[in-house]
């Protein structure tokens, strides 16, 4: 609190800047030096200075920003020729350029003001410098901006550039998707047109299946069709005067059965015609005393493939009687 009220009243009107000139802080009574400006309000310490302190505010701040130490210089506002002001820059040590700041102080100084002279009187050589070098710092901070400009503008031709490429990517790729939807949806009509014609086979096929197995369940001939592992695959009712079949026997190997005829053979022949393409035609009795007559034959698919062995059993009875 002692050092609160000592700073206040010892320590001369000071404000608190960045390396942009913004006020940050302020410190004392400022109204002799600082004062807001018509229109928006602002914290730019160059526009809040009064008329005949901007220059000397700049090249002190210039100065101690470019030095590292605090740099005093004199100056004046405008009107006032009694006493100068006396402005000192004081950079900020243990901060980096991109967080820089720098405190300004305000004090009235005993010496005349520097612009006491008559008006005709030529500028004095430090007046003159300081115009210089207020002169030199204008153009390089419009250089600086310059260059900044032309790389924004680089950097946004550049972004510009991209952003064209990545549409042209885009567009290339919508174009892709739009020609391979165009094929998908010519594939799926290939597809439907041909699952059409697969329903229709599928169809004429059970139909064929549907008139060969009323064929052969409304004949008289008893027949078994094995598949390539002697395995039950269909029958016909009357081979069950043969074998003890039930519908739900086919799967099952036919050696599981017992035969109610004579012929120890059947099982070998069947599998001779599926491995040798063999034919077989054998004169049996049957265990009720009817004569059959056994063929055995490779059953074979529409592709011509050997698909297992077809046994019919031919009742000869009459035809022996007759030849009797």
């Amino acid at each position: 609190l002692a050092l609160k009220i000592l700073a206040d009243r010892f320590a001369p009107a000071s404000v608190l800047i960045d390396k942009n000139y913004r006020a940050l802080h302020f410190h004392g009574s400022t109204e002799e030096f600082l004062t807001q400006p018509a229109g928006a309000p602002t914290v730019d310490l160059l526009s809040l200075a009064r008329e005949g302190l901007r220059m000397t505010v700049r090249n002190a701040v210039r100065r101690a920003v470019e030095t590292s130490e605090a740099v005093t210089l004199q100056g004046a506002v405008k009107g006032e020729a009694k006493n100068g002001v006396l402005v000192t820059a004081t950079p900020l040590s243990g901060l980096s350029d991109a967080n820089a700041m720098v405190l300004v102080s305000f004090l009235r100084s005993k010496s005349p003001a520097p612009d006491v002279a008559p008006d005709n009187a030529a500028p004095m050589p430090a007046q003159a410098q300081d115009i210089e070098e207020e002169l030199k710092a204008a153009r390089q901070e419009m250089r600086v901006t310059v260059e900044r400009y032309e790389t924004t503008n680089e950097e946004l031709t550049a972004a510009n550039e991209e952003v064209t490429s990545i549409n042209e990517e885009l567009q290339a790729t919508n174009e892709e998707l739009e020609s391979s939807k165009e094929e998908l949806q010519s594939l799926n009509e290939e597809l439907g047109t041909i699952n059409g014609q697969l329903g229709r086979k599928i169809s004429e096929l059970a139909d064929v299946t549907d008139d060969l197995r009323n064929l052969l369940k409304g004949s008289d001939v008893a027949t078994v069709v094995l598949d390539i592992d002697l395995r039950i695959k269909w029958f016909s009712p009357p081979i069950q005067t043969l074998f003890h079949l039930i519908e739900s026997d086919v799967g099952r190997p036919l050696a599981n059965f017992s035969q109610r005829f004579v012929f120890r053979e059947l099982l070998a022949r069947a599998r001779a015609a599926i491995e040798d393409l063999a034919t077989f035609e054998d004169e049996i009795r049957a265990d009720d005393g009817r004569c059959l007559l056994v063929r055995v034959l490779p059953y074979r698919t529409q592709d011509d493939r050997v698909a297992g062995a077809v046994v019919p059993f031919v009742d000869i009875t009459d035809l022996q009687s007759k030849h009797s």
